[in-house]
């Protein structure tokens, strides 16, 4: 496990880590990396609420209209349905 996971920082920094000190700094990174890509997909989730929500504000609609509207996959639905 531990060296899978040298491996991946290596590849991904180019070279193996010389000392703690970087090895804590290419963790942090990608821990910084990782969140970011989080906050992303978490935001496009928020906005697709707000974009169901408005549907079904202005429109009358159900939630299931609103997600067929926008075109959501039958299989994301259940998760947008457990937010609003």
């Amino acid at each position: 496990m531990q060296d899978s996971f040298f491996s991946d920082l290596s590849a991904q920094e180019g070279g193996r880590p010389t000392d703690m000190c970087e090895v804590l700094d290419r963790v942090e990174n990608k821990g910084k990396e990782e969140g970011i890509i989080e906050g992303i997909i978490e935001g496009r989730i928020e906005g697709r609420i707000e974009g169901i929500r408005t549907l079904m504000k202005h429109f009358d609609l159900t939630a299931q209209q609103a997600m067929e509207m926008m075109e959501i996959p039958e299989e994301e639905r259940p998760k947008y349905e457990a937010r609003l």
